[in-house]
């Protein structure tokens, strides 16, 4: 099976042109749809199930740091050994 690398040395300076543009052209169009649409109505939005939760919780126990967790970090840290 050719290299890819070869592949692309071989290519006529018109090909190699053609796909550089096709690849930039490529690139610019997903970029595009990868963005978060902006909300056209400016009030506030919905919270989350999850949001509703972390709510409710802190308003049956204010200043509770049951959701810091430190766990967490030692996960992080293992993930890097």
């Amino acid at each position: 099976m050719d290299n890819l690398a070869d592949r692309l040395a071989n290519l006529s300076r018109s090909k190699r042109a053609l796909l550089e543009l096709r690849l930039t052209q490529e690139n610019a169009g997903a970029h595009a749809h990868q963005g978060i649409q902006r909300r056209t109505n400016r009030e506030s939005a919905p919270l989350s199930f999850a949001q509703q939760r972390l709510w409710f919780l802190n308003q049956l126990e204010p200043d509770d740091p049951s959701y810091n967790q430190p766990k967490a970090i030692d996960c992080w840290v293992l993930s890097l050994t």
